[in-house]
């Protein structure tokens, strides 16, 4: 994981961690790092500022991008240069707490848990699945 921005009471460990619980049905470790990697696939963090979201080309604009006050989280799946998946969560006030939960909601939307949709439903603890065989 790639980390642009910093805020003084959350650190980068923390942050990565809570990337990765966030992340569901998969077990995910994140290491927070400031340097982009030369080539594959690597997950973008960017706590910033600015009051309009970031653009979609994240991917290819890492190096240059603003960084200061974490009234934002943009968050982006990269493969080198190319923006596969961004969001941009706003921040209700730049507390450790607020930017925890931008993360945790950055984080459902670029990797989304859809088994329930493609499985079946829980109901109250059950799994809840429509399905048929026949034989002879």
């Amino acid at each position: 994981m790639v980390l642009r921005g910093e805020l003084e009471a959350l650190p980068a460990r923390r942050i990565a961690e809570t990337a990765a619980r966030a992340v569901r049905a998969v077990e995910v470790r994140f290491a927070a790092v400031t340097a982009i990697p030369a080539e594959g696939s690597y997950l973008l963090l960017v706590l910033h500022g600015a009051r309009e979201p970031l653009p979609r080309r994240l991917c290819r604009e890492a190096d240059r991008l603003p960084v200061d006050v974490a009234e934002r989280v943009a968050a982006a799946w990269c493969e080198g240069e190319r923006t596969v998946a961004a969001v941009d969560p706003a921040i209700a006030e730049p507390t450790a707490a607020a930017v925890e939960r931008a993360i945790r909601r950055a984080m459902a939307a670029l990797f989304p848990d859809d088994y329930a949709d493609t499985y079946g439903l829980e109901l109250f603890g059950m799994r809840i699945t429509i399905g048929g065989s026949f034989g002879f």
